[in-house]
């Protein structure tokens, strides 16, 4: 038996988030789409509808970004258990600094952490 012929949906722009078709359509009449973020990044596939797909294109929009914070809490986190490693369980009266490319840690502990961050590629 042939397969019925669907017409292509065109793309969705949703501002810095495009949706669009990577194949298809399946036995149910679903295209295989994917959202890309402004850089090209791909956020999310899946086989949908149209409607289904801009559904999906709003809720990723709707979702909270990543903030400096957050980043900032993962590498002072992960720069702490270094430090414990090398110097012991505690902190206290150590200094640590970890230097990656595009990203500057420091703990400086005496009673209390101090720590700051430059994260010049979160913009």
């Amino acid at each position: 038996m042939n397969k019925p012929r669907y017409k292509r949906p065109a793309a969705i722009d949703l501002g810095d988030l495009h949706v669009s078709i990577v194949r298809g359509p399946n036995a149910e009449g679903r295209w295989y789409w994917r959202a890309r973020d402004a850089d090209r990044a791909t956020l999310w596939t899946g086989w949908a509808t149209r409607d289904e797909a801009a559904r999906e294109g709003a809720a990723i929009l709707a979702r909270p970004k990543a903030s400096a914070t957050a980043e900032l809490q993962t590498e002072t986190a992960s720069t702490m258990g270094r430090c414990s490693a090398r110097g012991g369980a505690s902190l206290r009266g150590t200094l640590c600094s970890v230097h990656r490319p595009n990203v500057a840690i420091s703990l400086v502990s005496s009673g209390s952490i101090v720590s700051s961050a430059t994260f010049p590629f979160l913009g």
